[in-house]
């Protein structure tokens, strides 16, 4: 279980009460139940769902490593909220970017496609970058005024 708040006591004006929290920006629903409990000893429950969204998400499909030699054909989605001004014709542009510990950055290249779509993005691991033991893969769509990224730290294997 995850708990993303607990606030043992709160004092309540006309019986509402407000609190606040900062949750993840990936797209998930939260269960929120509340207990509360008068000065008097009486109880009262309530349980609600919080949906956490944004109106542009990358969701990638990541290795857990790489192996010398290794090419990839990354599968992903860019998921649109019903909130999303976002049209189904407004392009996204989808990028990546391999990137080492030592500051080095190697392009994937650019692709366009339509919201709520699948993509597939091929990547060649540069032969430049073995010399390290990680690189990060950076993956980033933007359409609009909105955008997401993606960045995941891989292990490099040469065996």
């Amino acid at each position: 279980m995850d708990i993303a708040l607990r606030e043992p006591a709160v004092q309540t004006k006309n019986g509402e009460a407000t609190l606040q929290m900062k949750v993840p920006d990936n797209l998930t629903t939260r269960v929120v139940d509340v207990i509360g409990i008068t000065q008097d000893a009486k109880l009262g429950t309530t349980t609600s769902k919080l949906v956490v969204s944004k109106p542009l998400l990358i969701e990638a499909n990541l290795p857990t490593f790489l192996t010398y030699g290794d090419t990839l054909q990354l599968p992903m989605k860019v998921i649109t909220t019903q909130d999303s001004a976002l049209l189904a014709e407004t392009d996204i542009t989808v990028e990546g970017t391999i990137k080492t510990e030592d500051g080095r950055s190697f392009p994937l290249g650019k692709m366009t496609t339509k919201p709520n779509s699948r993509v597939v993005l091929p990547i060649s691991v540069p032969d430049q970058v073995w010399d390290q033991t990680n690189l990060i893969l950076e993956l980033t769509a933007s359409g609009g005024d909105e955008q997401d990224a993606v960045r995941q730290t891989i292990p490099l294997r040469t065996e």
